[in-house]
């Protein structure tokens, strides 16, 4: 392996290049104080001739969402992290605007427990373990089919339609999330009005159809069911999947039991293929990649079920297929099967992270990728700025 940069090791000896941070940035750091402040100072005559207009950026530990709210109605800080529920009221009262970073993800409930394919090279005698379908067959979970048993894999797909039906997601965005969120329908976060969504993928709101859909797979009077909801996820996500679990109830006599035991306490279940009930999760695709990876046989973390081989061979084809559109097309396969099966409950697409800028910040400028993080100080400036 080769070495970051043989020149610095060299002059600052192995213990101070592995404590010195080297880089080529705009900024470099100033102060660092672990769970307290990074203070940034920008490079004057960098490298690149673009002198930042901010010359100090102080990034402030503040890990509780009040806090910051506080902090930015105070005027003690210009940027920060706010939850959809109150960041326009926010903005509004101090003046500011929303600035979204990262990707947007579509949110909605992993019908876990239909694990159906189990070809898997790195599984030991080369077959993934399913007991969480096993458990949930000879329960009777009725949104787990068995591809042994076609009228078992028609009523529970007939099941988590019903389910899909019976979302309201315009009255979610609305009313739940304070119009922070957008309509989705594809596990492969793409959105309505993109030119490769299909007609098909449409799932109406229409509860007098999810009541017949349950009648005709002989549970018309509801079941038991628990959902997992990890208390760790987002509040928007966390109420948008209350209300869901509120509509179930009420109009299609699901008893509707909430866990939420936070997402790392449980994510083993993930790996060991035992979680087999529906519980809240989204990824940020970005088109054309590799998405089947996480609902097709595995050794490791996978979303809680798998697909039949015939639609995974076709997905997981993109780990080496370099045509771009040609992966797009995979992914637009795998997500008519998906939409068919309704393998993946979408709610809505919730925003990317959320930041609520004050007045004085009269540009800011940060790009965008997945899970990326605040960023690009040198596109800032402010009204008083000397």
């Amino acid at each position: 392996m080769k070495r970051a940069n043989a020149e610095c090791q060299h002059h600052l000896g192995a213990e101070g290049f592995g404590t010195t941070a080297v880089g080529t940035g705009k900024y470099q750091v100033a102060e660092w104080t672990a769970d307290d402040q990074v203070v940034l100072h920008s490079v004057r005559d960098h490298w690149t001739g673009i002198e930042p207009s901010v010359g100090t950026v102080n990034i402030v530990h503040m890990p509780e969402a009040a806090s910051r709210e506080a902090a930015l109605r105070a005027g003690e800080i210009d940027i920060g992290e706010l939850s959809p529920q109150v960041i326009n009221q926010v903005v509004d009262d101090i003046g500011g605007r929303v600035q979204e970073i990262g990707i947007a993800r579509p949110q909605g409930f992993q019908m876990a427990g239909n694990y159906w394919s189990t070809d898997c090279s790195d599984c030991e005698g080369g077959a993934m373990p399913r007991p969480g379908w096993e458990e949930g067959l000879a329960e009777g979970f009725p949104w787990i089919g068995d591809p042994g048993d076609p009228t078992s894999m028609e009523n529970a797909r007939k099941v988590r339609w019903a389910m899909a039906m019976a979302v309201n997601r315009e009255s979610i965005i609305a009313n739940v999330l304070d119009g922070l969120g957008r309509v989705i329908y594809a596990w492969q976060n793409i959105l309505p009005d993109d030119p490769s969504h299909k007609a098909e993928w449409v799932i109406p709101y229409d509860v007098a159809m999810a009541k017949q859909y349950m009648a005709e797979a002989g549970v018309a009077d509801g079941f038991d069911m628990e959902i997992w909801v990890p208390s760790t996820f987002s509040p928007g996500t966390i109420a948008a999947a209350e209300a869901t679990a509120e509509m179930w109830r009420s109009d299609l006599g699901i008893n509707v039991t909430i866990d939420r035991t936070e997402y790392g306490a449980r994510r083993p279940q993930t790996v060991d293929k035992t979680i087999n009930v529906p519980f809240t999760h989204g990824i940020n695709w970005i088109p054309g990649a590799t998405s089947a990876r996480y609902i097709c046989a595995a050794a490791g973390h996978i979303v809680g079920f798998t697909m039949e081989q015939a639609v995974c061979d076709v997905g997981l084809s993109n780990a080496t297929e370099r045509d771009l559109n040609q992966r797009i097309a995979n992914n637009i396969e795998v997500q008519d099967y998906l939409s068919h099966q309704m393998l993946f409950l979408p709610m809505f697409q919730h925003s990317a992270n959320l930041f609520a800028v004050a007045s004085r910040v009269t540009a800011w400028d940060p790009y965008n990728s997945q899970d990326v993080l605040p960023n690009r100080p040198e596109s800032l400036t402010v009204s008083d700025s000397e």
